[in-house]
């Protein structure tokens, strides 16, 4: 499985997601959580609120395989 972790957010005046607003970064897959830092402020369509947030957590997977998060916050 091959592992990329791709938030995508959404502004309360967009009706659905873009793939200008999201970024990308490798993740590790070894059973194990991590803290992963992601400054969206990096990527030119990023302003404002956010209203909606989507995850995308794998590039290829397998049938059954399975991703953990266990929390998601934001900070200013």
């Amino acid at each position: 499985m091959r592992l990329r972790e791709l938030p995508y957010w959404r502004g309360f005046k967009e009706t659905g997601f873009s793939p200008e607003s999201r970024v990308e970064f490798p993740v590790k897959g070894d059973g194990r959580y991590y803290l992963y830092a992601i400054r969206l402020s990096g990527n030119k369509f990023y302003h404002g609120s956010i209203a909606q947030l989507r995850i995308d957590p794998v590039l290829t997977g397998q049938r059954g395989a399975r991703v953990k998060i266990r929390s998601v916050g934001f900070v200013p």
